[in-house]
């Protein structure tokens, strides 16, 4: 069984939506009128006037179990029940809705934050908590354990935009992280899909403290996209990935520069560098001296030239 807490502004809009489904029933409900959307959300929204300093007195969450999963309604109100008392969820106005729409069998539940009495009901860490109600139920029940999340199967136009949202940077985030060497190359990926990536620093310093999302109008925190995709997890994902190696400049030279390299290398595994200098250098020396030339005669020729000349003289 998988829990999802949903970020809902609004009664009225999350009793349109959960009602509004073909094929969805109220399977158990209490302080709320369950044969009309409207008027189930003027219930909710009349109790929360109690406590108007609550900005947002929606609860909406999601209890979804694995497809061929056999979950019958009397069980589904169990759990949503026990759910809701392990969340703290209690003394409150609620409805648990049954939906048929996906192959997998889920059920959504509408929550007051604000109880009978007029009081708020907190919903620090709300997530993280129903989270490990879920996991604990679904050991009592001898139910499954929930899967690795499945992006092809998530109903994404059934969802608010927000949620659609969500999940196409978490869509697009797993399909870029493959084979990244550093976060900035992620960031270079994802601004071609569209999705900028802001890194939040520590204040007055240079080091990164957290990362976010951003896609049109909505920015989400790594974290909140997808608790893999939290900055220190990010990290950690990318430097346990293989790297793929570079290819070698020096495979794209002529094959006489690659010689030359080779030989190079040899003499300076073979030498320390002050004996590989001293050759260098005898090498440029010998190349860098002019040509010699000869400008003196031999004697013979000279002496024998001197004949030539004073024979030519006396045939004058």
């Amino acid at each position: 069984m998988i829990s999802k807490v949903i970020s809902s502004a609004s009664f009225r809009r999350a009793c349109q939506y959960v009602l509004g489904k073909d094929g969805a029933y109220i399977l158990a409900s209490d302080g709320v009128r369950e044969h009309c959307p409207r008027l189930m959300a003027d219930d909710f929204e009349a109790q929360a006037e109690l406590r108007r300093t609550i900005s947002r007195p929606c609860f909406h969450a999601v209890l979804s179990f694995p497809p061929g999963e056999k979950v019958t309604d009397e069980l589904m109100v169990d759990l949503a029940g026990k759910y809701l008392d392990g969340i703290g969820m209690v003394g409150t106005q609620f409805a648990v809705v049954r939906h048929a729409d996906t192959e997998h069998p889920h059920v959504h539940i509408i929550a007051n934050r604000v109880n009978f009495q007029g009081k708020a009901i907190t919903d620090s860490m709300i997530g993280r908590r129903a989270k490990a109600v879920a996991q604990e139920l679904t050991r009592e029940f001898g139910l499954r354990p929930a899967e690795k999340k499945d992006i092809s199967r998530t109903q994404v136009k059934a969802m608010s935009e927000p949620e659609q949202i969500r999940y196409r940077i978490y869509s697009a985030i797993s399909s870029s992280l493959k084979g990244c060497t550093d976060l900035d190359e992620l960031a270079r990926r994802l601004k071609v899909r569209g999705i900028e990536t802001v890194v939040k620093f520590r204040s007055g310093t240079q080091e990164a403290q957290g990362i976010s999302f951003k896609l049109g109008d909505f920015c989400f925190k790594g974290s909140a996209v997808d608790r893999k995709f939290s900055l220190a997890n990010l990290k950690k994902t990318i430097e346990s990935q293989p790297q793929i190696p570079r290819k070698s400049v020096a495979r794209n030279l002529p094959i006489h520069h690659q010689k030359s390299s080779v030989a190079y290398s040899c003499v300076r595994a073979a030498f320390p560098a002050q004996e590989v200098m001293k050759v260098m250098a005898g090498f440029l020396e010998e190349l860098l001296k002019p040509e010699f030339v000869n400008n003196q005669v031999p004697h013979e020729l000279l002496r024998e030239a001197r004949k030539k000349k004073k024979r030519r003289g006396l045939s004058r």
